[in-house]
């Protein structure tokens, strides 16, 4: 994302979990990124951009980790969706109007993806959803109800993710 945007950009970057903090300064220290900064505290300014990587359930990685498929129970997934939802809920808030609020999981599991954002924006009437432009060039197809969209191993050759894109009014 950082490389993306390039020197023009700037990413505040925050998560709850240091070690991810620290794992991201080596990997932009390794890109010579220059455009992030790690903040040591949840962020109180307003963002054309948030993305919220919430924690999830992990089902999109079952193709690499097939042994998760025998250990993941629904009340975790159920659990997930709730915290995610409560995510997604506190960092919307730092969304400046007509910014966008991106949602992102490893998750294949609709609890955590698309019920997760039509609660969201059943409760959330600022926002609505814009599919991701680029993905149809590469040959995804977005849901337009909740502006996600999901990768599949088998079709993608890759983990399973799913990413929703909303605009705020």
């Amino acid at each position: 994302l950082a490389a993306l945007l390039g020197p023009a950009g700037h990413i505040d970057a925050f998560d709850i979990r240091a070690s991810a903090l620290r794992e991201l300064q080596i990997r932009a220290q390794r890109a010579r990124l220059t455009n992030i900064a790690i903040l040591p505290a949840a962020p109180t300014a307003q963002y054309d951009g948030v993305l919220v990587d919430a924690p999830c359930s992990g089902t999109g990685t079952w193709r690499r980790a097939p042994h998760l498929k025998w250990t993941t129970t629904p009340a975790q997934v159920t659990a997930a969706a709730e915290q995610q939802l409560a995510l997604l809920t506190q960092y919307a808030a730092f969304v400046r109007p007509g910014g966008q609020l991106i949602y992102a999981t490893c998750s294949l599991s609709r609890f955590e993806n698309e019920n997760v954002i039509t609660d969201f924006l059943a409760a959330n009437p600022a926002f609505k959803p814009e599919p991701p432009t680029p993905a149809r060039a590469f040959g995804f197809t977005p849901d337009t109800a909740t502006g996600g969209l999901t990768i599949l191993p088998a079709k993608h050759n890759t983990d399973g993710f799913f990413v929703a894109t909303l605009r705020r009014a």
